[in-house]
This record gives C-alpha cells, sequence and structure tokens, in this order.
C-alpha cells in the first residue's frame, strides 16, 4: 500500500514538473512565441468597419476636422514591441476615428486635417486656422495607453478522482485609453473633453492567443472605445444645445 502511495506522488510530482515546464510560461518564454506566432499567420490588422447602429442625431451642422492621434503611451504594445499588427498604431487609429466620426453622422462633415493648431492659439490664429483649412471644428486625440498585458487566472489544480493537473488559464487584457477632445475654432471653445478607456480580456488556455484572436479582441475594443466616445459627443452636444 505504501508503495503505490509512493508511486502516485511520484507521478503527481512529475506531472507538476511536466506542466511547469511547458504551460507555465514565463514572460519571456510567451514574448516569444507570441512573435513567432506573428511571424508564421501574420499580422493582424487594426481595422474595422463601424457599426451601423445607433444612429446619432446630427447636433453640429458643421464641419469637423480631425487631428492625427498622437501616440502619448509610455508602454509599447507588449514589452519592447510595437509592430504586432499591420498598420502602425496611431496611424491605424487615426483612419479609425476618422470612419467612426464620418460614419456617425453627428456632424454636417468630417474630413482630415494634418496641421496642427498654432501654438499661439489665440481668437485670431484660430480664425485664420478655420479659413484656411475649412473647417469650423476640431478634434485632437491623444493615445495614453494600448497595450496588451498578460496574468495567471488561478493555480494548478488536480482532479479529485484522476489526479491529474491542469494548469491554470492566462487571462489576456488588452488595455486602450485615450483622451479627446472638440475645440470651436470661431469662438475658441473647449465643447467637449474626456478621457475614454476600456479593457477587453479573453483567457488562453496555453498561455498566449493566437494573432487572429489578439486582433479581434483588439478591435472589439477599440469598437468600445470609439462607441463611448461617440455617445459621449452626442451628449456634449446636447448639453451645448440647452445652454
Amino acid at each position: 500500500m505504501k508503495m503505490t502511495a509512493d508511486r502516485s506522488l511520484t507521478a503527481l510530482v512529475a506531472s507538476i514538473l511536466l506542466l511547469s515546464a511547458f504551460f507555465q510560461i514565463s514572460d519571456a518564454r510567451a514574448l516569444e512565441q507570441v512573435y513567432a506566432a506573428f511571424e508564421k499567420d501574420g499580422k493582424p490588422t487594426l481595422m474595422y468597419r463601424p457599426k451601423s447602429t445607433p444612429r446619432f442625431n446630427q447636433k453640429y451642422d458643421l464641419t469637423v476636422g480631425i487631428l492625427p492621434v498622437q501616440d502619448r503611451r509610455v508602454m509599447n504594445f507588449y514589452w519592447y514591441k510595437d509592430d504586432l499588427f499591420e498598420e502602425p498604431i496611431p496611424l491605424g487609429l487615426s483612419d479609425i476615428l476618422y470612419n467612426e466620426l464620418r460614419s456617425s453622422q453627428l456632424f454636417k462633415n468630417v474630413k482630415r486635417v494634418n496641421a496642427p493648431l498654432p501654438s499661439n492659439s489665440d481668437n485670431t490664429a484660430l480664425q485664420a486656422y478655420k479659413e484656411e483649412h475649412g473647417v469650423d471644428m476640431l478634434i485632437s486625440a491623444d493615445l495614453v495607453a494600448f497595450n496588451m498585458l498578460r496574468e495567471k487566472a488561478g493555480k494548478l489544480t488536480t482532479g479529485v478522482q484522476t489526479g491529474a493537473v491542469v494548469a491554470a488559464p492566462t487571462r489576456v487584457m488588452i488595455d486602450i485609453a485615450m483622451f479627446a477632445q472638440l475645440i470651436h475654432l470661431e469662438s475658441g471653445t473647449l465643447i467637449w473633453a474626456d478621457l475614454v478607456e476600456r479593457r477587453g480580456q479573453a483567457f488562453a488556455l496555453m498561455g498566449v492567443l493566437a494573432p487572429e484572436e489578439v486582433g479581434s479582441l483588439t478591435r472589439q475594443t477599440l469598437s468600445f472605445v470609439f462607441g463611448d466616445l461617440k455617445m459621449l459627443l452626442s451628449a456634449g452636444g446636447k448639453i451645448m444645445v440647452k445652454r
């Protein structure tokens, strides 16, 4: 009986060690696996088709200019790498911002503007900027977070009957945060400004997600971020009208 128990204990320890070697992936090992998978399967895209609903009533019978999204992050997307998508991240988000606002119908017209606001943003400078670029309002957005994080969602467990060791899944999180503001150029009024942030998450049984799973989770999280942004712009419009 003692020999049987010893053998069971030995088998259990061996199982734990085996799982530790293959399933308890360190961050460095996970990093290598993520990059290898992206090299093999290809980089996913950030782009998606904006949702057709909800449709917003036009809040601003004006033309809004969209400035390129500025990258203000202090961390790369995952560890020291930032090139896991087809598009450079700030460029991709600039395109999404334009597409989302154009399809939202919140503004009469939406156009891209690449020229930054003048450093001396007095009324005269803002009026000159308005006339030069043919816009009445301007939206600027700073990307402050766009990161993938990983953490264990539990501990190793053993089956009650079989004694088999089951590795805990890994929680993969996509954090996105963006500070945006809307300016009325003729009056120099800051109409709206807010921080919009979301976290998307999924569980990876083998420690890492496949590239397209990362892409799908990222696009879903982005759609929530820009959905929140449109809702806030819509609410800001109502507040402005009531005043």
